[in-house]
């Protein structure tokens, strides 16, 4: 009778090992790889939060003193770009991966009562910027952010 119950308490153990090593194990690892793409993902969108206002470097001062957002398009490109591989994290080298950087005008409604008069600006810049990042399973998260500078 003592052997019975040894053998039922194999096979039980056995069972929970299979469980165990077969069921739980992988499901956990894709948990934590699921969790650490979360990690990455939100780093990666802070990183284009991050790089997004060195456009400012960008904008005419003499002209913005006036209040007139004149923008340099191409040299614009250039800094966020540059700016947005020197700052890139450790932890997102060769998983984050700049697809683009735009420069477009929105135009602004003219306003007769606008503090300055007929000197009002017609468009505003607005950065666009847009990266993705691929994931441990090979899929990849397409991130996008812009910053508008706004005139009052």
């Amino acid at each position: 009778m003592a052997q019975g119950f040894r053998r039922g308490s194999v096979s039980t153990l056995l069972i929970a090992v299979f469980m165990v090593v077969l069921v739980l194990l992988p499901t956990a690892l894709m948990s934590i790889q699921s969790l650490q793409d979360l990690v990455l993902a939100q780093r990666a969108r802070q990183h284009l939060e991050d790089v997004l206002p060195s456009a400012w470097l960008c904008l005419d001062q003499a002209a913005l003193s006036c209040g007139q957002p004149v923008l340099d398009e191409v040299e614009t490109v250039r800094v966020v770009t540059e700016q947005f591989h020197r700052q890139m994290p450790a932890m997102l080298s060769g998983r984050l991966r700049l697809v683009a950087v735009r420069v477009d005008w929105q135009s602004v409604p003219f306003d007769p009562g606008h503090w300055m008069g007929s000197d009002q600006p017609e468009r505003l810049p607005v950065v666009s910027i847009k990266a993705d990042l691929t994931c441990s399973n090979k899929s990849r998260i397409h991130l996008a952010d812009s910053i508008q500078w706004l005139l009052d």
